[in-house]
């Protein structure tokens, strides 16, 4: 009821896509490898964005049965070897490269010549982006994008927007598909404002898109804003079938109904 009434948060609770995202992984490494995987290491850049939100991966990974070690870089590391010959030693059954995605296209091929691991996970990393930079491994490699990926969609709605999208000349990134977003919440607010049939309240426009949710593109499920005005929406996950660059099996995995054991859910 403050200076924030107007203001709405446009990405999930970080508990949320933490928690949709280990479960995806999982269930699609799980079938894969020789037993369930048990140990996952997470390997993530030493900055505040790192420690956020490795904080609530950790988590997320632990509800879902894993015994977590987390391995941190600086920033500027550009030679991942000696950390990735330590996290080896620790045989890890998954290592989860999170959060920044430029990082991992450098530490991920240094970890396929190692050996370091029988599967990995990558942050932030489009299976367009994967395939254009023709990455192979003789091992299962799974990957996300916030909220759907533009490499491999399966909704067709989603392929048709990005089709569109980079014809308009947008660059292909590890943000391209947070533009599905923005593309839905416009329509989304549109919706309101006719809704309201006034554009000077934005009280009213406010109560509006808290009691509606919105089927765009991004979602079979509806969006919807809970009370602290924050979305819920699911992430893809998906997964390259070893030795190739382009085939692809995707799951898109909706979050978690509460935050998982030693979350605040801050």
């Amino acid at each position: 009821d403050g200076w924030l009434h107007n203001a709405f948060q446009s990405e999930p609770q970080e508990w949320q896509r933490s928690g949709s995202t280990a479960k995806g992984v999982l269930s699609l490494l799980t079938p894969q490898l020789k037993s369930p995987p048990k140990h996952s290491v997470v390997f993530v850049g030493n900055d505040a964005t790192g420690q956020y939100l490795s904080s609530h991966y950790v988590k997320a990974l632990e509800a879902e049965g894993q015994k977590v070690d987390l391995v941190q870089y600086p920033p500027d590391t550009t030679d991942f070897s000696p950390l990735l010959t330590r996290i080896k030693g620790m045989k890890p059954d998954i290592v989860h490269f999170w959060y920044n995605g430029d990082s991992t296209l450098t530490a991920f091929p240094q970890a396929l010549k190692l050996g370091v691991a029988p599967s990995y996970f990558l942050f932030g990393v489009d299976p367009g982006i994967y395939q254009e930079r023709s990455l192979k491994a003789n091992v299962p490699v799974t990957m996300s994008c916030v909220p759907v990926c533009w490499g491999s969609s399966p909704y067709p709605e989603v392929k048709q927007y990005f089709d569109k999208y980079f014809g308009l000349g947008a660059a292909k990134g590890p943000q391209s598909s947070v533009s599905l977003l923005y593309y839905d919440y416009f329509f989304w607010y549109a919706k309101a404002l006719e809704k309201v049939g006034k554009i000077d309240d934005p009280d009213a426009v406010v109560a509006e898109l808290l009691k509606s949710d919105y089927k765009g593109v991004v979602s079979p499920v509806p969006l919807v804003f809970n009370k602290h005005h924050q979305v819920t929406f699911a992430t893809e996950v998906c997964m390259v079938e070893p030795n190739t660059s382009d085939k692809f099996k995707c799951a898109v995995e909706q979050p978690p109904a509460a935050p998982p054991p030693g979350d605040n859910g801050g």
